[in-house]
């Protein structure tokens, strides 16, 4: 379930022109920790929604972007 989410959210991340970098000085951690999160697929919802913050969009946008898939229609 963890992988869609992921997905989801790195479509969203490049759609946004955010780099894992960008995301980790918003965030106050290390780009290798992001690398980390998103390799792994997996972390607290607490830490999702830190990462969703940081990249200013909702967590929901992200759920219904996981469930449309790739392709332009994804708004975000």
């Amino acid at each position: 379930m963890n992988g869609p989410i992921f997905e989801a959210l790195k479509r969203t991340l490049k759609a946004k022109g955010l780099t894992y970098r960008t995301l980790a000085e918003r965030m106050g951690i290390s780009e290798p920790t992001v690398k980390r999160i998103f390799h792994e697929q997996n972390c607290k919802l607490d830490r999702l929604m830190e990462i969703c913050a940081a990249a200013e969009v909702e967590l929901e946008n992200v759920l219904g972007a996981m469930n449309r898939g790739p392709g332009p229609a994804n708004r975000v």
